[in-house]
């Protein structure tokens, strides 16, 4: 009786431990499941369309790019953007290699009957998709020809919208990052039915380019012309103890209108102008506002310049053709900007003593104590 009853107590025990270990099992499964069913908050995707005469090499580089990400273990989905006339049994292979595809009606595009338009782009406005992707935080959107050889989820931490700019009016979209918004995405679909002109060149752009040309070049010339009536200064001969106070005055304003003028022209050149006219722009406009301080405050030019050579030393820095990489090419610009620094310094620590210098001349007279005019002017 005693070994049946403990026969039976094993046997109880083993149930339990094979119960417990099934529980386990179970948790660990549904987990798994959970964490597969889970939605993703990126995704890369890609777009593929028809009518072109290579829709099948496209399909099959978009299948590879797909497949590369896959292997690298991307924490993103992997969506395709297809048009309703991709053939049924190239979508499903997509699915079966686990990419998400989203069917899509083709988007008219406004500018298939300008001159200058290539066909094979006709439907590339389909990329316009993406953003319709509200299910998602970030989506990296994707040509076909990418291939991935390690993993890049470190892209969804770009903001709204990151690309690389060809210039201020095209970016390349090989590869761009975005945030979905269906806001955003039926703004463009308004333009595109609205057609808003496409110009190709800067057309638009050139006529304020030009007045903003011509009142810089006009402001040079009044500046040279009217330089003995705009250093005329006005000084109170009784203020002998507040020659500390004007000094300070004169240096704090002169700094001020020194920033002033190699400001003001970076915020009136169009946004959209190509750089090739909009940095002569900048440079002319610089000058022309520098003249005015210059001849105003009686400074040496060379003082007041030196920034705006610096200025077109680094574009030059930048522009020069034969380096390695981008990583060399901003050493570069780094290893200018640390060689000119003291080179403003000195200018600016010159411009300050020119400053004094124009206070204690004797034409103000500011320290003697027997002056008797009230007002005095210096030219």
């Amino acid at each position: 009786m005693g070994r049946g009853c403990g026969r039976w107590w094993w046997v109880a025990v083993a149930l339990v431990v094979v119960a417990a270990a099934a529980a386990a099992e179970g948790a660990r499964e549904e987990a798994a499941v959970a964490v597969a069913v889970a939605p993703r908050r990126h995704a890369y995707a890609a777009m593929m369309y028809m009518g072109t005469p290579r829709d099948y090499e496209f399909y099959v580089a978009t299948r590879v790019m797909m497949r590369s990400l896959g292997r690298l273990g991307s924490d993103a989905d992997r969506v395709v953007i297809a048009s309703l006339d991709v053939p049924p049994r190239w979508v499903q292979a997509l699915k079966d290699d686990g990419v998400k595809v989203v069917s899509v009606e083709n988007l008219k595009n406004p500018y298939e009957k300008q001159g200058n338009f290539n066909m094979r782009f006709k439907l590339t406005l389909n990329k316009l998709y993406a953003w319709s992707l509200v299910s998602y935080d970030r989506v990296v959107m994707l040509d076909s020809d990418n291939i991935f050889l390690q993993n890049t989820d470190e892209l969804f931490q770009c903001g709204q919208f990151c690309a690389v700019f060809i210039n201020p009016c095209i970016f390349h979209t090989g590869l761009f990052v975005l945030q979905p918004s269906m806001d955003v995405f039926k703004n463009m679909l308004h333009e595109l039915a609205v057609g808003r002109d496409n110009p190709r060149w800067y057309s638009s752009e050139l006529p304020v380019v030009l007045i903003q040309a011509l009142f810089y070049i006009g402001v040079i010339a009044v500046t040279r012309l009217a330089r003995p009536s705009l250093s005329k200064m006005c000084y109170n001969r009784r203020m002998e103890k507040s020659t500390i106070v004007l000094l300070t005055t004169l240096r704090v304003v002169a700094a001020w209108s020194i920033l002033a003028a190699y400001t003001i022209p970076f915020f009136l050149i169009p946004r959209t102008v190509h750089p090739l006219l909009g940095w002569p722009l900048y440079l002319l406009g610089a000058f022309s506002f520098s003249s005015i301080v210059i001849n105003v405050f009686l400074l040496h030019p060379l003082a007041v310049l030196t920034t705006w050579l610096g200025i077109i030393g680094a574009l030059f820095v930048m522009a020069f053709p034969w380096y390695l990489n981008g990583v060399v090419r901003a050493l570069a610009v780094f290893a200018y900007a640390f060689c000119c620094a003291p080179l403003i310094w000195g200018s600016l620590v010159k411009t300050m003593s020119s400053l004094q210098i124009l206070i204690e001349r004797d034409a103000f007279r500011l320290g003697e104590p027997n002056q008797t005019a009230e007002f005095t002017k210096l030219y």
